[in-house]
């Protein structure tokens, strides 16, 4: 195994521990699925904090009317 693969491995491992998306059924095979997951747990995680954010901004200014 090459030294870049090893790092995509530790990176991918992390951040599939912070998003806890799990370590489900389906599980990349080849670093380009692995690097591809990557980039879709992260977008995950900037599109959820998007939709929470303007959902409690929503909240805040229905509350203060």
């Amino acid at each position: 195994m090459e030294t870049y693969e090893k790092y995509i491995m530790s990176i991918y491992f992390t951040i599939t521990t912070m998003t806890t998306v799990g370590y489900g059924d389906m599980s990349p095979g080849t670093t380009v699925e692995m690097v591809y997951g990557i980039f879709i747990m992260i977008l995950g995680v900037v599109v959820f904090n998007f939709i929470s954010g303007a959902l409690a901004s929503i909240i805040s200014e229905s509350d203060s009317v």
